[in-house]
C-alpha cells in the first residue's frame, strides 16, 4: 500500500515547482531550442525539491541569449532563479539530441530521466546517491528505452538490430498485417536463438532482407534495454552494416515493404515502438566513433 505521507509530499514538491517555473515561462524561450535539466525532471514529478530552475539550450539560443545577458561565467548564466547552460557535463556533445528527446510534461520539455540518470552517474556525487536509486526506481516502473540496465531488469528475450547503410541512406522495413507493430517501420532485426550475437545478425538479416553477410564485418555497436507497452523486457543489441554496392532486397513474409531513407526521412516513418529513440542514441554513438555515413 502507497504511504500517504509519501503522496501528499510529492504533490507538493510538484506544485512548488510548478510556481517556479512562471518564472522560466517570463524569458518566453522559443520551442525545441531548450529543455529543463537539474532536478527539474524529478521536481516535476514530485520526486524531490527544486531550489532552482537549471535549462539546457542549442548553441544557437545560447548566442542569443549571450546578447541580452551578462554570463555568470563561460558555461552558464544567472536569471533570477533560473540557470541557463550552453554546456553541461557529458552531454554537451550530444545537446541536440538531449533537447530534441525531451519530453513535454506540465507544458514545458523536461531533459529525460535516462539523460538524468547519465549525468548523475557521471558526477556519482554523495547528493547523487539518493538520486540516483529514486530515479532507478522509478524508471524500472514504466516502458522505455535504457542506455544503462535498470533495477531488477530480468530479460525475457535478448534481440538484435541492424543499421544497414548504403551511400547516404539506411534500411528500413515494413511490417506486414498480422505480424507484430504491422504496418510499422523498423531495421532488421530478430530473437537470439542459442547462438553468438552476429551470427543471429547475420542470420537475421538474411532472413529477412536476403542479403548475405559476413558476421566478422558487422560492427557491434551497444544494447538498449527495453521495457515494452506490454511490459515485456527484452535486450536490443545494435549492429552497424555499411554495403558498398546496390543489393536487391527480397523481404520475408513477415514484411510488406522496405526503404531506402536519410536520418531525418527516417523520424518522419511510422516507427515500431522505441526505435525512433533507439536511433536517435546510434546516431550520437557513431559520430563518437568517428564515422561518417548516411546516418550522421
Amino acid at each position: 500500500m502507497a504511504d500517504p505521507m509519501e503522496h501528499s509530499s510529492k504533490i507538493q514538491n510538484r506544485k512548488a515547482f510548478l510556481e517556479k517555473l512562471e518564472e522560466l515561462k517570463c524569458l518566453n524561450l522559443p520551442s525545441g531550442e531548450y529543455a529543463i535539466i537539474g532536478s527539474g525532471p524529478m521536481a516535476i514529478r514530485g520526486l524531490r525539491e527544486a531550489n532552482d530552475i537549471d535549462v539546457v539550450v542549442k548553441k544557437t539560443l545560447w548566442l542569443e541569449l549571450l546578447k541580452r545577458f551578462v554570463p555568470y561565467d563561460s558555461k552558464h548564466i544567472r536569471i533570477g532563479n533560473i540557470e541557463i547552460w550552453g554546456d553541461f557535463i557529458n552531454l554537451t556533445e550530444r545537446m541536440d539530441d538531449v533537447i530534441n528527446s525531451a519530453e513535454l510534461l506540465a507544458g514545458y520539455p523536461f531533459v529525460t530521466l535516462q539523460d538524468t540518470l547519465s549525468w548523475k552517474k557521471f558526477l556519482n556525487r554523495e547528493k547523487d546517491q539518493k538520486d540516483l536509486k529514486m530515479i532507478e526506481e522509478t524508471l524500472s516502473l514504466f516502458p522505455g528505452i535504457y542506455t544503462e540496465k535498470p533495477m531488477n531488469f530480468s530479460p525475457g528475450l535478448v534481440s538484435v538490430a541492424c543499421y544497414i547503410t548504403y551511400g547516404n541512406k539506411m534500411l528500413f522495413l515494413q511490417k506486414a498485417e498480422g505480424q507484430w507493430s504491422a504496418e510499422k517501420w523498423g531495421i532488421p532485426c530478430g530473437k537470439v536463438e542459442e547462438e553468438e550475437l552476429p551470427e543471429a545478425m547475420a542470420r537475421e538479416v538474411l532472413e529477412e532482407t536476403g542479403v548475405k553477410i559476413e558476421k566478422d564485418s558487422l560492427k557491434y555497436t551497444g544494447c538498449f534495454y527495453i521495457v515494452s507497452l506490454e511490459r515485456l523486457k527484452y535486450i536490443f543489441h545494435t549492429f552497424y552494416y555499411q554495403l558498398d554496392r546496390d543489393v536487391p532486397i527480397m523481404l520475408s513474409e513477415e514484411h510488406r515493404a522496405f526503404k531506402w531513407v536519410s536520418y531525418e526521412e527516417a523520424h518522419c516513418l511510422n516507427l515500431i515502438p522505441f526505435q525512433r529513440e533507439a536511433l536517435v542514441y546510434q546516431k550520437q554513438k557513431l559520430e563518437l566513433a568517428g564515422i561518417a555515413v548516411g546516418i550522421v
